[in-house]
């Protein structure tokens, strides 16, 4: 993903199991000024300074949701006004931001999750909007071609889906991969004769600021191939062969 030097940046973490309770949001403030991102209907809002970063799990279930980046704030506790984006001056948003305001959309769960970003209600920031499996989308200026523009815009390329992926683990041989939603593994070596081959899946998997290998479900020690098994909850196929038996 190509970052640009001045914009509001969401990452949609999206590499989690169909049925997942929650997914994560990164946001990061790549302006060169202070913004305040305000999150509905789950995360409320907060202030962030140039590099800052907020963290954001959005349960399964959320739909039509939105985050947007306010400017021009000024706050005492939890009330105050921004210049563009107020929410009827809170620093933790329950309601809509003001226009004009750049917007990131998304809806999860129902098989599939999707994220867009708007400028129908005006444009005040660029923005990224990007998901660990799918495409990246930016707004530059009240113009972009990546955002919606009018409510009746159904062009395709605005709306994108998350792609499901995953990271398959197999012991005792140590094998592994990463998987993206559609195709097939197959390796010769993944069963063993008279032992037993356990394969399970991995979601969520992601290098941590120490460079330490972290899944959120289906970890194993945070090794990248197994030797071990897995942290539950987790669900496994087990094969056992015995020579002479295929």
């Amino acid at each position: 993903m190509a970052v640009s030097s001045s914009a509001l940046i969401l990452l949609l973490a999206a590499a989690l199991t169909t049925g997942a309770s929650a997914r994560s949001f990164s946001i990061t403030n790549r302006c060169s000024f202070t913004v305040w991102p305000a999150a509905t209907p789950v995360g409320g809002g907060r202030q962030l300074n140039n590099g800052q970063t907020w963290n954001l799990d959005i349960p399964d279930g959320t739909s039509s949701a939105r985050i947007w980046g306010r400017t021009g704030c000024s706050f005492n506790g939890n009330s105050g006004r921004c210049s563009t984006g107020d929410c009827g001056g809170a620093l933790s948003c329950t309601l809509s931001g003001q226009p004009p305001l750049t917007l990131a959309e998304f809806t999860l769960g129902g098989g599939t999750d999707y994220y867009d970003i708007s400028v129908i209600d005006g444009y005040n920031l660029p923005m990224d909007f990007s998901c660990s499996t799918g495409v990246n989308i930016q707004c530059r200026d009240s113009s972009c071609p990546d955002a919606y523009h009018q409510p009746n815009d159904d062009t395709d390329h605005h709306h994108q889906p998350v792609l499901l992926m995953v990271w398959p683990a197999v012991t005792p041989v140590g094998l592994w991969t990463e998987l993206h939603a559609g195709p097939n593994w197959t390796n010769d070596a993944l069963v063993i004769t008279n032992a037993t081959t356990t394969v399970w899946w991995r979601t969520g998997c992601f290098f941590d600021k120490a460079n330490r290998w972290q899944c959120r479900t289906g970890d194993c020690n945070s090794s990248v191939p197994c030797e071990g098994d897995p942290v539950a909850p987790v669900t496994k196929a087990e094969v056992s062969v015995l020579e002479g038996s295929y």
